[in-house]
């Protein structure tokens, strides 16, 4: 779809949820100074360290946030969607990107316009109170996986990172074909062979079902007890 067929803000279908306590003229100034852009799987939205003017708001698909650490290792901190918008601590800080955010699947972005959506935001309480409580979740789910990266072994890390794609990425227990091995590697800190391993075994355990592109999650209680006890 080309920017020219893309609907007004007030009659998209594809916007966030967060917009939904927005007015039309509220609507109507970030739909006047925002673009759309299609980005194809494993194509760079963001590139960590490059400035920071926009809010970014998933229409459609999954995108990866990592942080690269200077040596070509990367840390995969978390999977969004179009229940979440991007680069709200950057515009807040020092116009920075902290971060970098790549295509997992094809992906619809609006860019928003970093002043014109702190306009709207300082105008709307509620829509305030609603972006302070979404980020406050966001926050909550990054500190409880940087606990478990600190104090769980290998198989409490894999479990608790299956829930969190089962409970609050992909809600489905069919996880789809880009959650890899390596992705699991990247977000788990435990090496990729090793992530392999694990899935087998809990493969064999039945827990999950492990195939070529595929990962389904056949047991919650039991990787819910795998990942309680570390």
């Amino acid at each position: 779809m080309s920017d020219k067929d893309c609907k007004k803000c007030i009659d998209c279908d594809q916007r966030s949820p967060l917009f939904k306590l927005l007015s039309e003229d509220e609507l109507n100034i970030l739909g006047n100074v925002r673009y759309k852009v299609h980005f194809n799987p494993g194509e760079i939205i963001i590139k960590q360290g490059t400035s920071c003017h926009n809010i970014l708001s998933i229409r459609s698909g999954f995108v990866k946030i990592y942080i690269e650490d200077g040596t070509n290792k990367i840390f995969t901190i978390k999977i969004s969607s179009v229940d979440e918008l991007i680069g709200k601590t950057n515009i807040f800080l020092d116009k920075r990107h902290h971060f970098s955010v790549a295509a997992l699947t094809d992906v619809e972005v609006c860019f928003m316009d970093d002043e014109a959506f702190k306009e709207v935001l300082f105008k709307n309480q509620k829509f305030g109170e609603l972006f302070a409580a979404n980020w406050g979740k966001s926050n909550v789910l990054l500190w409880n996986r940087i606990l478990t990266l600190a104090h769980k072994q290998m198989n409490g890390k894999i479990s608790d990172l299956l829930l969190y794609l089962l409970n609050d990425v992909i809600k489905n227990e069919k996880l789809p074909a880009f959650i890899t091995p390596k992705l699991l590697s990247e977000m788990s800190g435990v090496a990729k062979d090793n992530v392999v391993r694990t899935l087998s075994k809990f493969h064999k355990e039945k827990l999950i079902r492990f195939l070529k592109d595929e990962i389904t999650i056949l047991d919650i209680e039991k990787l819910e007890e795998i990942s309680l006890k570390g």
